[in-house]
């Protein structure tokens, strides 16, 4: 028995003692993994500040899907780690996602995060799918003096919205990206944010459940319908950006002006996206187009199922008597066979336009083209429609001839001076771009291949930079 005892006893002691080695080894394996990556060429070579903005390239392009930038970069090896324990601008973008799981985990790292951001302006990435972890919402907008920008991406933020209710000032935030639950009753509260510059809401809410000063607005992308529209377009005088997409709902009568007070006015607007699909007839973005008024306005794009909105259209660019240099049309259903005669005519009233981008299933034909003919084109006064166009850009199904095409490229290639045409006529602009990706095969299919040789042998002569190909991927 006693000896039993002893050899167990010198057993222990051997586990003990190969435990000791054991750690002695993982000590000497992670000086021997520090040696490596400190001589390693990328180590050797880039001093801490250039590995400092080389680790904040990789901060901004971080998913916030994933494992946050920061604890990637730190794991990698103990230099790494320090330089970005101890660099606050690597912080800047804060990166939550709650669960109903680990929250006092949860909590720990926030607090921990917002420590080594110190003072820095935070972009706060936030996700909580159901959460309502009240105490790290509390930590959260305890650091909302620092916050630059803010993406809630969860379409249940119940939690942060009751704590915001009491108001919370935000002199920092610029840039709010907002998930907009419709059903939810409690508001988002931004009423103390002076330096609010672009507001993105997605989900189909009301303006009324964001507070905030809307005339300070500039950039706005949102998805209200009509009559929400119309409330805040009112307020938001230095509005110059914006993409409306446009919910389909009733209109309500008292939302429309009155002839006294005419179409409301738009004053800084110079880029505006239209988007309303879905629905059989486009009732909400004509009445939207009667009642706004966009003096500045210099980039239009619409986009549509069908496309019987061109008279209203023309009549608003008419009434704000703006200078609008781009216009891209796209059309996703089939239009009627009026389309191509209604495009014309609008066109040939917006003569500032320089560039002009179509996409629609429709073929477009030489009707279109020879408008762009000065030699071919009725509207002798204009020099044919566009006298302003430089670049041409057409995506869709074409009926176009080779020789319109070429006809109009030449027109239009020559110099044309007022003493040539009259001189109350300004000069034609010399196209210099014209892109056509087609859809139907077949176009270039029933050409003569000789034709078409010689039909690229000569648009390759022009000075314009000029592109006919099959969109293969339509």
């Amino acid at each position: 028995m006693p000896e039993n005892v002893a050899l167990r006893q010198e057993v222990e002691r051997e586990i003990a003692a190969t435990k000791f080695h054991m750690e002695n080894l993982q000590k000497k394996l992670y000086v021997l993994a520090e040696k490596l990556n400190m001589t390693s060429s990328i180590m050797a070579t880039l001093p801490p500040d250039v590995l400092t903005e080389i680790f904040f390239l990789a901060v901004q392009e971080g998913s916030f899907n994933s494992v946050p930038v920061p604890y990637v970069l730190g794991g990698t090896c103990k230099a790494w780690r320090n330089i970005v324990w101890s660099t606050p601008l690597l912080w800047s973008f804060l990166i939550v996602t709650l669960t109903q799981k680990n929250k006092q985990t949860q909590q720990t790292l926030l607090e921990d995060w917002i420590k080594r951001s110190a003072n820095y302006p935070l972009h706060v990435h936030l996700t909580a799918p159901g959460c309502e972890s009240s105490d790290s919402y509390s930590v959260l907008l305890r650091s909302c003096a620092q916050w630059k920008s803010l993406m809630v991406n969860s379409y249940n933020s119940h939690g942060l919205r009751y704590k915001m209710l009491d108001g919370h000032p935000f002199p920092l935030l610029s840039h709010i990206s907002l998930y907009i639950n419709p059903l939810e009753r409690f508001p988002w509260n931004f009423n103390a944010t002076p330096q609010l510059r672009v507001l993105e809401l997605s989900g189909r809410g009301r303006p009324s459940q964001i507070i905030c000063d809307w005339a300070i607005v500039q950039d706005l992308k949102a998805t209200f319908d009509v009559n929400d529209w119309l409330s805040i377009l009112r307020s938001m005088s230095s509005l110059g950006t914006c993409k409306l997409i446009l919910a389909k709902h009733p209109i309500d009568p008292a939302t429309h002006f009155n002839d006294r007070d005419g179409p409301h006015n738009i004053p800084a607007l110079t880029k505006l996206a239209l988007q309303y699909i879905g629905a059989e007839t486009n009732d909400e973005i004509i009445f939207l187009l009667r009642n706004i008024s966009v003096p500045a306005l210099e980039r239009l794009e619409v986009t549509t199922d069908i496309p019987d909105w061109f008279a209203e259209l023309k009549e608003m660019l008419l009434r704000s008597r703006c200078s609008l240099t781009e216009l891209t049309i796209r059309i996703i259903a089939s239009p009627d066979s009026t389309f191509e005669d209604d495009l014309v005519e609008l066109l040939c009233g917006v003569p500032s336009i320089m560039h002009l981008n179509l996409i629609s299933k429709s073929a477009l034909s030489d009707r279109l083209i020879n408008a762009l003919n000065p030699n071919s084109s009725p509207n002798t006064e204009a020099q044919g429609c566009l006298p302003n166009l430089t670049t041409f850009s057409c995506n869709g199904e074409i009926s176009f001839s080779l020789d319109s095409i070429l006809s109009m490229l030449r027109a239009r290639e020559k110099t044309i001076t007022p003493e040539s045409v009259g001189a109350q006529s300004p000069p034609l602009k010399e196209l210099e771009s014209f892109t056509i990706r087609y859809r139907n095969a077949a176009w270039a299919q029933t050409k003569n291949p000789n034709a078409l040789r010689v039909f690229y042998f000569e648009m390759a002569a022009f000075g314009t930079k000029t592109d006919v190909v099959w969109d293969e991927a339509a």
